[in-house]
């Protein structure tokens, strides 16, 4: 629980610091994608790629609050000043093929509509969920229940191939 607190924290202040004011030109996005993911390398280096899952989601929640909570930080620190209701209903997808920013992925360039960030929340959500349920189920292998069901081995199967 302590992982998830500081993921999130992690989430809304640093990532949301960084993506207020760091000019990297073509290569933006590559880089915060890197930063959501820096402090997963600690756990797997603490135990090994068994593991992996947790790192895996917990990098997936820091970058949703980047996303989610992106519009509040930059009013509360008075950079930029959203209408946070509108800000909400574009990052959710409800603004259609609305285009706001372009996506800089170094070679991958490409405009971020709204319907397009939407599907993003909504699926790095499903995955972060189906990613935590895996980590939950290979720790907790002895207990019985939904999560240590096989409803989720086959998805596993396919994710931990090598």
């Amino acid at each position: 629980m302590a992982l998830v607190a500081f993921s999130a924290v992690y989430g809304v202040f640093v990532v949301n610091l960084v993506d207020l004011g760091l000019p990297l030109g073509s290569w933006y996005h590559v880089f915060l994608g890197a930063v959501y993911f820096c402090p997963s390398i600690t756990i797997i280096i603490a135990s090994g790629w068994r593991s992996w899952s947790l790192a895996a989601a917990l990098g997936i929640l820091i970058s949703l609050m980047n996303d989610l909570l992106y519009g509040p930080i930059s009013n509360m620190l008075s950079l930029h000043v959203y209408d946070l209701a509108e800000w909400f209903a574009w990052q959710l997808g409800l603004h259609g093929s609305s285009a706001s920013w372009t996506f800089q992925g170094g070679l991958i360039k490409f405009t971020m509509t709204s319907t397009i960030m939407g599907v993003s929340i909504y699926a790095r959500l499903v995955a972060m969920f189906l990613l935590f349920a895996i980590w939950w189920r290979n720790t907790h292998s002895r207990r019985r229940g939904l999560l240590a069901s096989r409803a989720l081995r086959p998805l596993e199967e396919v994710l931990t191939r090598t």
